[in-house]
């Protein structure tokens, strides 16, 4: 185990970095979580990440080819190690397996990251997939990228225009699909107004042009809602074009 203590450059934090290549024994893998376990109660209010070989599992589906008992003793083990620490077991990108015996009959996912709960600075910009549907969308990001200005090394140059289109988008968004609901409220009620009036009174030329168009903008807008709604709750049962809900299915299927 290999302890690095640091600063974090960003505010002057505390921050820690152990380094693990955990033994095979289950028994000398117990007084390594104990270790581990002390340098994080001994550094509370530090950014912590443990990385490394933890020679260890989660979960049966993480390791293939090696005894029932041992799987099982070893999740337990090292399940009650991370719980019991407050870390948070981050999802790994990639092959699902981080070693493999050499004949093939063995694998595991044995390289782990773990991290404090403690904010680690700003968190990633959130890009929705319904922006791209805007027929603006692609246009703005081409001017705003184009008017910024930013000299240095082309990293730096890179990180820092993305950093203000980020604060673009998010404002652009706000005043594009910002009160979705009240807008399509909106729409349906001059909708149903304008149905109201056809019955009785019948609509000139310019009230059906405008009734498809307010009808086209309601259904775009039901489509997007639908899309932000699938994209922040990801829900698996959510499905595009399925949002389970009357007031969808009783406005984007009506003729």
């Amino acid at each position: 185990m290999l302890v690095v203590n640091g600063r974090w450059r960003e505010d002057g934090g505390k921050m820690v970095i152990i380094n693990v290549y955990a033994p095979c024994v289950i028994s000398k893998k117990e007084r390594l979580w104990d270790t581990i376990k002390l340098v994080i109660e001994q550094n509370k209010e530090a950014r912590i990440c443990v990385v490394g070989d933890f020679n260890s599992i989660r979960a049966n589906d993480e390791r293939i080819g090696r005894g029932e008992e041992i799987i099982r003793r070893d999740i337990r083990v090292f399940d009650d190690f991370i719980v019991t620490s407050g870390m948070i077991d981050l999802p790994l990108l990639g092959q699902k397996f981080t070693w493999y015996k050499p004949d093939g009959t063995c694998k595991s996912k044995l390289d782990q990251i773990l991290n404090s709960i403690i904010d680690w600075g700003p968190k990633p910009f959130k890009y929705f997939n319904g922006w791209a549907t805007h027929p603006g969308f692609k246009e703005l990001c081409e001017q705003k990228w184009k008017s910024y200005t930013v000299e240095g090394w082309k990293s730096y140059t890179l990180k820092e225009k993305l950093k203000l289109l980020k604060s673009d988008l998010k404002t652009w968004s706000h005043e594009t699909f910002g009160e979705m609901k009240k807008k399509m409220e909106d729409q349906k009620a001059i909708i149903d107004k304008l149905d109201r009036f056809d019955e009785v009174f019948g609509l000139e030329e310019e009230e059906i042009i405008e009734r498809n168009r307010v009808e086209a903008e309601l259904k775009r807008n039901l489509i997007w809602n639908e899309s932000f709604i699938h994209q922040k709750t990801k829900i698996k049962w959510l499905k595009e074009g399925d949002m389970n809900s009357s007031f969808f299915h009783g406005w984007i299927n009506r003729r």
